[in-house]
C-alpha cells in the first residue's frame, strides 16, 4: 500500500524495550530497495478507497525484473486480513509475471491485525520458500 513501505523497517511504535537504551531492533528479512509500494486503499471495515492501480503494479514488476537476486516475492497490504482482493489480483499479476518465484500474500499467511507482524511473517514465509523447495525438490 503506498505510504506503508517502511512498515518491516519501522517495525512497531509500542516495543517491549523501550527503556531498555542496549536493545537492538531486529534486522528486516529484506533490503529497503527491495520493497514497493503500490497505489491502493482498503479502510479498516474492508471498504475500497483506491483501487488497485495495476499500472502501479507492473511498475513494481518491472523494478522487480531488474533485480534478478530476488528470489520470492511477499504481498502485504493495509487491511488485506479484512479485504483480500487487491492483494489477489496483485499476486495474481505478478505469478503471471514471475512463475519461477513463489509468492506469499498476508491474507494467506496471517490474515490477522497488525502490520509489522503480517508483514514481517509473509516477508519469512517468502525468504524459506526458495530454500525449501531447493531441499525438497
Amino acid at each position: 500500500t503506498q505510504g506503508f513501505r517502511d512498515v518491516p523497517f519501522i517495525q512497531r511504535g509500542n516495543r517491549r524495550f523501550h527503556f531498555n537504551s542496549r536493545w537492538v531492533k531486529p534486522q528486516p528479512l529484506i533490503e529497503r530497495s527491495n520493497a514497493f509500494e503500490v497505489l491502493e486503499r482498503i479502510d479498516c471495515d474492508g471498504n475500497v478507497v483506491t483501487p488497485l492501480d495495476m499500472a502501479s503494479v507492473a511498475k513494481v514488476a518491472d523494478a522487480i525484473a531488474a533485480k534478478p537476486e530476488i528470489k520470492a516475492i511477499s504481498l502485504c497490504f493495509l487491511f488485506s486480513y479484512i479485504n483480500p482482493e487487491h492483494e489477489i489480483a496483485a499476486r495474481d499479476y505478478l505469478a503471471s509475471r514471475f512463475p519461477h518465484l513463489p509468492i506469499s500474500i498476508s491474507y494467506d499467511v496471517l490474515p490477522k491485525w497488525k502490520e509489522y507482524e503480517r508483514a514481517s511473517t509473509t516477508i519469512a514465509d517468502a525468504y524459506v520458500k526458495p530454500i525449501v523447495t531447493d531441499q525438497l525438490g
